[in-house]
């Protein structure tokens, strides 16, 4: 099991990076995914990117590199992810788009937790 948070995964550098930022990100967010792959599940919990509606084009990038190391990360919203904080506008989110393609599986009720069948565990998001 792989336990990560606060990713926050963008598209632009930060203003006091003076590295490759995006190379380096990517970088990082695929060694967690190959170390999720040899031992699932991913659990990520908050955060997943850097504000709420990351743009199509991370979308895509985060859709394709799931897809490519076969990764399904249970996933808790953090307030980064959340539109106006709100988790009722979830749907609106980037989170909700990956959810939506199935490459992620979105916790957000600690009343309905998700099974581990690798670990017997339950995975309660709060």
């Amino acid at each position: 099991m792989i336990l990560s948070a606060d990713l926050h995964l963008r598209r632009t550098s930060p203003r006091a990076r003076t590295d490759d930022y995006i190379s380096t990100q990517e970088k990082k967010f695929r060694f967690i995914l190959e170390q999720a792959k040899n031992s699932p599940p991913l659990l990520v919990a908050g955060d997943f990117f850097n504000q709420p509606r990351p743009g199509e084009g991370l979308l895509r990038w985060v859709i394709n590199l799931l897809r490519e190391y076969d990764v399904k990360p249970i996933v808790v919203p953090g307030q980064h992810d959340l539109p106006n904080h709100s988790l009722e506008q979830i749907g609106e989110s980037g989170l909700g788009v990956l959810a939506a393609a199935e490459v992620i599986e979105l916790l957000t009720d600690p009343r309905m937790p998700h099974y581990d069948e690798n670990s017997g565990w339950y995975i309660s998001g709060c």
